[in-house]
């Protein structure tokens, strides 16, 4: 039987009793139909999972007992960080959603010259926390107990102009590049992956993300869209350099 996880945004103790918040409730009375006795495992990202017991069930409110708690680190070796170029319609979520099952340490939206969305005040606000909402469900699917750090939206010279002095591994992604991934002799500990929008990065951007310390590589002969990509790159960092293998 599937093991039934759910993000929690607090501190979790054994022994102790916790009303869960009203969104999850719902959806374990309402869709699950879980009842008073049903156990899940509950996780907050410290790496830790928590076994609960369901104590009070109604409709709206569902409360539980934390019986037990272990340490359970399904995180790779690897430290990977994607810097993602904005991307319209539900591409973006696409992307942060697999590359979340693929192990990413850290997601960094950018926005760049060819972006063709634009993000501010409180549209920005809400689709930062939709964000947030697919990497916890992304966890809760792949059996993750830490949350990979979502950071703020920047201007990508301000982003890699931060990681100009990082001796990560910095890879740039380009079907014109000379040499692919599987040449890369080093066994890095640390990847930093950038990856441009739908319609690619300026000729300009790609030089400044040279001048930054980033590697052009490229992934086999076929150009592909920018939510394939990120995914697409780690997958391969993964197996070469993480877990995956």
């Amino acid at each position: 039987m599937r093991q039934l996880r759910f993000y929690i945004p607090f501190l979790l103790s054994i022994d102790q009793q916790y009303k869960l918040p009203e969104n999850i409730a719902r959806h374990m009375v309402r869709v699950l139909r879980l009842t008073e006795g049903d156990e899940v495992v509950l996780f907050n990202g410290d790496n830790n999972e928590y076994s609960a017991r369901l104590i009070e069930v109604s409709k709206k409110s569902v409360s539980v007992s934390v019986v037990s708690k272990v340490m359970v680190n399904r995180e790779s070796k690897l430290t990977t960080h994607l810097i993602q170029s904005l991307s319209k319609g539900d591409k973006m979520e696409t992307t942060i959603q697999k590359v979340v099952e693929l192990g990413i340490s850290v997601i960094s939206p950018v926005n760049s010259e060819r972006s063709n969305v634009s993000l501010s005040g409180e549209r920005l606000e809400k689709k930062t926390l939709h964000w947030k909402g697919v990497i916890q469900s992304a966890c809760e699917q792949t059996g993750r107990n830490k949350i990979p750090e979502l950071h703020p939206l920047s201007a990508l010279r301000g982003t890699l102009d931060a990681y100009r002095e990082n001796l990560a591994l910095k890879l740039l992604l380009s079907p014109h590049a000379q040499s692919c991934l599987a040449e890369i002799k080093d066994s890095p500990q640390n990847v930093i992956i950038l990856v441009g929008p739908e319609g690619g990065l300026s000729e300009a951007e790609i030089a400044y993300a040279l001048d930054c310390g980033f590697v052009a590589t490229k992934a086999g002969p076929r150009v592909m869209r920018t939510e394939t990509a990120g995914p697409a790159i780690l997958s391969i960092v993964q197996m070469l350099w993480g877990d995956l293998g």
